[in-house]
C-alpha cells in the first residue's frame, strides 16, 4: 500500500520503488530518494497540519469494502502530493509505524488532542502505532 503510493506520486513502478527499498531499508528514505529525483516534477509546499493527517490516517483505517486498497493508495497519495521530500520520509513512516522522530508520535498527538486521544486510540492500531501509545494512555490516565 505504502510502495503503491510513492510509485503513483513519483512516477515510478512500484517493483522500482520494493527494489530501492530492499537497498535502502526505509520505505521513508525511498520516498525522499524520489522526491528529490523529481523536483521539477512534484509541487509538494511541505504544508500539511497534523490534524489532516490525522483524519486522512483514520479514514485509511476505517476504510472496508470493495474497492478499500484503491481508496487507502488515493488517500495517502493525496497527502504525499501536499508535501516536500523530508515530509514524504515521515509521512511515510507513520503507517508503517517506523518513526524516527526522536519522540514518539504517540506524544505528538497527545499534544494536538490531549482529551480526545484515548477516544482515537483504535484508529493508532489500524496504522500500526498502538504499542507506544498504551504507556502513554495509562500515564494520562493516572494524571486525570
Amino acid at each position: 500500500l505504502v510502495a503503491a503510493s510513492i510509485a503513483r506520486v513519483y512516477g515510478v513502478d512500484k517493483e522500482d520503488v520494493l527494489k530501492d527499498y530492499g537497498k535502502l531499508g526505509d520505505l521513508g528514505l525511498v520516498a525522499l530518494r524520489l522526491a528529490s529525483l523529481a523536483q521539477g516534477k512534484q509541487s509538494g509546499n511541505g504544508k500539511l497540519f497534523v490534524n489532516e493527517v490525522f483524519e486522512a490516517l483514520k479514514s485509511i483505517a476505517k476504510m472496508s469494502g470493495e474497492g478499500t486498497v484503491e481508496k487507502k493508495i488515493s488517500t495517502l497519495v493525496g497527502l504525499l502530493e501536499k508535501v516536500d521530500g523530508i515530509g514524504a520520509k515521515h509521512l511515510v513512516r507513520i503507517p508503517l509505524g517506523v518513526s524516527r522522530l526522536g519522540i514518539g508520535d504517540p506524544t505528538i498527538l497527545a499534544r494536538e488532542w490531549p482529551y480526545q486521544f484515548s477516544q482515537h486510540s483504535y484508529i493508532l492500531q489500524n496504522v500500526g502505532m498502538l504499542h507506544p501509545v498504551r504507556s502513554i494512555l495509562m500515564v494520562w490516565r493516572r494524571r486525570s
